[in-house]
């Protein structure tokens, strides 16, 4: 269940809570599984997820691509593992941010510059994918399975992409 707060950006509006229920009554908020200070906000377009450092966000869109088109975003298997992978690269940038302790907001975004202009504006895919794996699994063994779909090791391969990611700019 999604529920949507004020506009936050032009074509964007501030995710207040996404509730992922199972079918025997286990629920988790999706906000919760953000980093500290991080909120998540829901494109009013068409898109694919992404992460702002700058602005603390995790963004995906109404609808995503698909092999026979756009989709609503969560009607398809891999859209949480998506938003897990995205909570990956934000949880990578902030263990930097972390051990280099900024002093305040505007060394934060000193040094997050540097960080992303460091990894050429595309961090690691492949430890951002193994983060949400690894967070898709440990919530299977709460009894919390956001991608039932994805029940073999092959189903969930075939969702990980490792390219045409971004980040978005600081503007």
């Amino acid at each position: 269940t999604e529920i949507l707060g004020e506009t936050t950006l032009p074509g964007s509006r501030k995710v207040l809570s996404l509730e992922f229920k199972t079918p025997d009554g286990k629920s988790l908020d999706f906000i919760s599984l953000l980093p500290e200070g991080y909120s998540l906000e829901k494109w009013v377009s068409a898109g694919t997820s992404s992460v702002n450092p700058y602005k603390r966000l995790v963004v995906y869109g109404e609808q995503r691509a698909t092999e026979s088109g756009y989709v609503p975003f969560f009607s398809t298997a891999g859209a949480f593992l998506e938003l897990l992978h995205e909570i990956g690269h934000i949880e990578a940038t902030e263990s930097v941010l972390k051990n280099k302790h900024p002093r305040n907001e505007a060394g934060r975004q000193e040094l997050l510059k540097k960080i992303i202009e460091e990894t050429g504006n595309n961090q690691d895919e492949r430890a951002a994918w193994a983060y949400a794996v690894m967070k898709l699994k440990g919530l299977r063994s709460k009894g919390i399975d956001l991608e039932p779909e994805l029940d073999t090791s092959d189903k969930i391969k075939q969702s990980v992409h490792l390219g045409g990611h971004r980040v978005l700019s600081k503007d």
